[in-house]
């Protein structure tokens, strides 16, 4: 019963939060089908509805994902756009921080570029 008890149990946050790096890792985001699937499973957890821990952690993973796979930052650009204007404060400030992360690994050069999206 022990057993069956602990594998009914629901995730920890940082199973989950593991979980989703690994994801957005250079192992599988490198690979141009892995980039497919971790962009398609990933994508659908930055949306409105999905919990904003979920949603945020998300936000915050995109920029390692460009830097594997500069073929995903015009999809992470657009999410991190329609973030900046999000009602919920959480998730500006996630998207705040991606967009620090993405200049600080030098993804954007230009501050022209990021006036766009705000």
């Amino acid at each position: 019963r022990t057993c069956q008890a602990a594998s009914l149990q629901l995730p920890t946050t940082e199973t989950l939060l593991a979980s989703l790096e690994f994801l957005a890792s250079p192992c599988i985001v490198s690979d141009p089908h892995g980039a497919h699937l971790a962009w398609t499973f990933l994508s659908s957890l930055a949306k409105e509805g999905v919990p904003t821990a979920v949603r945020s952690s998300v936000i915050r993973l995109l920029p390692e994902m460009c830097s594997s796979n500069k073929r995903l930052f015009r999809r992470a650009r657009d999410v991190i756009g329609k973030s900046m204007v999000a009602q919920d404060p959480i998730i500006r400030i996630s998207a705040t921080a991606a967009l620090s992360d993405m200049a600080s690994i030098d993804l954007l050069r230009d501050v022209e570029q990021i006036v766009g999206w705000i």
